[in-house]
């Protein structure tokens, strides 16, 4: 039989459905409190039925997967083995800057010339083991395992048995693990888990994930364990979206086609044997209720309750798939916007039918917005906006995929700052704060699946074999971020070739999700190889694309497609205005083009962050000697600190500095090429004629103060602060 990490047709075994991030609570005020509070107020949850694994581990790496299977390792995942000898590694955290391995950059090629889906057989393997005492008052409930994201496959055992595999290295994986818990048989004592995860850092899944950044290997997310009853809330759904708009797009009425699906577990047991005849009877209540938030993106506080209810469900899969499905509309609510990042809480709690007894309660935010395609424009609430957007990827120069929420906050703040309104998550979903806090501060989010298969561009779009690769990191990114109101696009991966599983997993999404679009660039380019684009290419795609979206194209053809093609689709572009050096060239001829011709609004700038290395971080001894070389040449005692790229750490095959394309450096600065970004994109211009114009879409100038100085040969003889006239969004004024 095929290694499992060399064969595209298994992506999982035993891995729970992918559902929205909620905690399970048992005190509705709580849920309500802690998800009006947010990443950036709440570190990590209060709830008595969640427990973090973050930390410290024992930790060793290994040079293949089947090294394990020697006899001083055969055992390693057994409670009895003994790790005193191994290290201790954070979690989470790649092993590459702790230490162990090296950290390997490329950007089209792979990391290694074996062909899809094998890969080298000496495949740095970390084991992790992690001694985890179980709460007693989780003892007879469900327990589950979650791994924030890991790179690139996860084999989970708990007390020396096997649980389950997942791959997918940028979402989530849960297991449940309730079955395997040592707990004493008397005594309300705690129960024992040896939870020991094996991660393989290159499977047959880093073919779809050669995604122009570092290999990194280990676990990058949190990790923590979740408790529920025997009946519980396996997931909810809001994909919100609203009717009946005001004229300004400010208000209208909310629609939340609320889905409230319930599981069923005997956590007792590995298979749930139960039948029909047992389940069905089983009745249940289910109580949701919706308040609006106010407040600033930081502080935001619980408002007024504007819906609330209460229905019945049974456990009858044939007839309900166990799910709760009530359409909600809310007359006048504020609709989501960048400009007003309007939000509302839906608080949704089971209960035992016929005793009333709170089973478990759960919390989330949704916001109310339209988005549509019409006569070439991209419409949000009715109004068309213009994309001042960039590609971000998740780096810290120290910690690599493993961020803050601090940086979070960080990134955003300089987003807003320099005018961006919007983000596409290149080339992979995001860490789970990022989106609850883009809801809270309001980006636009092109959320884009964990798939590119560059080096092998035509290959696996095509493959029967791969198809099942595709649709789970296209159905598993839907599923957990289905609820957040920043999104706005949905994408299905990068320069990934032009076949039919792209087709299929537009098809599926559409299906799913009828309130956003879908953006693909392969759709617009050639049909086979990664060509040019052409005013023909740029006409492909229709139905399966909702945008036209090129990558660095040239001027002058976005122009042509504005004037001489008829199509009924915009042109966003997905990447251009590369920012790698000092600044972005062409960017102010770029935007003269897009706001000078109808149909053209916008793009993403290749991108947010450079991806450089701290000289600092903690490598390996190995990678470290490699590196000692490049800075030879420098004196004792000067240089400092510095950021090392592709080939710094003997990483070869490599694209050496072309990890270092950002609006600002590693640790966040921003480079003087933001400045024209903050110009170009601000919602206020004012020319040497005084006559001010709104950019904005949604907002009057009022909410604004204009502050002015007038020099003298460089010195300041006046000054001044006035407050800007209530210009409409749109509108033009001469001596405001």
């Amino acid at each position: 039989m095929k290694n499992i990490w060399e064969n595209p047709e298994i992506q999982c075994i035993n891995r729970l459905p992918m559902r929205s991030p909620l905690f399970p609570y048992s005190d509705e005020n709580l849920a309500l409190a802690e998800t009006v509070a947010g990443p950036e107020n709440c570190d990590f949850t209060k709830s008595r039925f969640v427990k973090s694994l973050d930390g410290k581990w024992k930790f060793t790496l290994i040079q293949n997967p089947k090294a394990d299977q020697t006899e001083a390792l055969c055992n390693w995942a057994d409670c009895a083995y003994s790790d005193k000898n191994w290290s201790d590694i954070k979690v989470p955290g790649t092993w590459t800057l702790q230490g162990f391995d090296k950290p390997h950059y490329t950007n089209v090629q792979m990391p290694f010339d074996n062909i899809p889906p094998n890969v080298p057989e000496e495949n740095p393997t970390g084991l992790y083991r992690l001694n985890a005492e179980i709460p007693a008052e989780w003892k007879n409930r469900r327990i589950v395992l979650h791994i924030g994201s890991a790179e690139s496959v996860v084999i989970v055992y708990v007390n020396g048995k096997e649980v389950g595999v997942s791959k997918d290295t940028r979402l989530p994986c849960e297991f449940e693990i309730s079955p395997y818990i040592d707990w004493n048989k008397t005594g309300n004592i705690p129960g024992k888990a040896l939870i020991a995860i094996k991660v393989i850092r290159y499977s047959d899944a880093s073919f779809v994930e050669d995604q122009d950044q570092w290999w990194f290997g280990g676990i990058h997310r949190s990790v923590y364990l979740y408790s529920t009853e025997q009946v519980f809330i396996a997931d909810a759904q809001a994909i919100s979206t609203a009717k009946n708009l005001s004229p300004d797009g400010k208000t209208g009425t909310g629609i939340i086609p609320l889905e409230v699906t319930l599981g069923f577990s005997d956590f007792k047991n590995e298979v749930t044997r139960r039948k029909n005849s047992e389940l069905n009877p089983l009745e249940y209540t289910v109580k949701f209720s919706v308040c609006e938030l106010t407040g600033k993106p930081d502080s935001l506080q619980a408002g007024k309750i504007v819906s609330q209810g209460e229905d019945k469900i049974a456990l009858n899969l044939r007839q309900n798939l166990n799910q709760l499905r009530k359409t909600i509309e809310i007359e006048n609510v504020r609709l989501w916007s960048t400009e007003s990042p309007n939000l509302y809480a839906v608080t949704v709690s089971l209960y035992e039918a016929d005793k009333n007894r709170l089973i478990e309660t759960s919390c989330f935010t949704t916001g109310f917005k339209t988005v549509e395609i019409k006569n070439r424009e991209l419409l949000f609430n009715n109004k068309m906006i213009y994309i001042h957007g960039v590609n971000r990827h998740e780096h810290n120069p120290y910690h690599g995929k493993t961020i803050t929420t601090a940086e979070m906050v960080k990134d955003l703040h300089l987003l807003k700052a320099f005018n961006f309104n919007a983000v596409r998550t290149c080339h992979y979903p995001d860490d789970e704060r990022w989106y609850d806090l883009c809801d809270r501060y309001g980006i636009y989010i092109m959320d884009e699946a964990n798939i590119e298969n560059h080096a092998y561009y035509d290959v696996m779009a095509r493959s029967d074999e791969w198809t099942y690769s595709y649709m789970a990191r296209v159905q598993r990114m839907i599923r957990r971020d289905k609820n957040h109101a920043c999104i706005f696009s949905w994408s299905l991966g990068n320069e990934s070739g032009d076949g039919q599983n792209q087709v299929a997993c537009a098809a599926w999404l559409r299906r799913v999700d009828p309130t956003r679009i879908v953006h693909y660039e392969g759709f617009v380019r050639a049909p086979w190889k990664q060509t040019g684009f052409t005013l023909e290419t740029l006409a492909r795609g229709k139905g399966l694309t909702d945008l036209i979206s090129p990558m660095y194209p040239s001027i002058d053809l976005i122009v042509d497609y504005a004037n001489k093609c008829e199509d009924y689709r915009p042109l966003i572009m997905c990447e251009y205005s590369h920012a790698m050096g000092n600044a972005n060239g062409s960017l102010a001829d770029y935007w003269k083009a897009i706001e000078s011709n109808h149909g053209l609004q916008g793009g993403f700038i290749w991108d947010w962050i450079d991806q450089g290395i701290a000289s600092d971080a903690d490598i390996s001894p190995e990678a470290a000697a490699v590196a000692e070389k490049y800075m030879s040449a420098h004196p004792d005692g000067q240089g400092g600190l510095y950021y090392k790229y592709g080939s710094d750490f003997g990483d070869l095959p490599t694209d050496y500095d072309f990890c270092l394309n950002g609006l600002l450096l590693p640790d966040q600065p921003p480079k003087p090429a933001t400045e024209e970004c903050r110009r170009l994109f601000a919602p206020v211009r004012l020319t040497s004629a005084f006559e001010i114009e709104n950019r904005f879409s949604f907002t009057d100038l009022s909410v604004l103060k204009m502050n002015w100085q007038l020099l003298s040969n460089g010195k300041e003889i006046a000054s001044g602060t006035q407050n800007l006239p209530p210009l409409a969004p749109g509108k033009k004024q001469a001596d405001p």
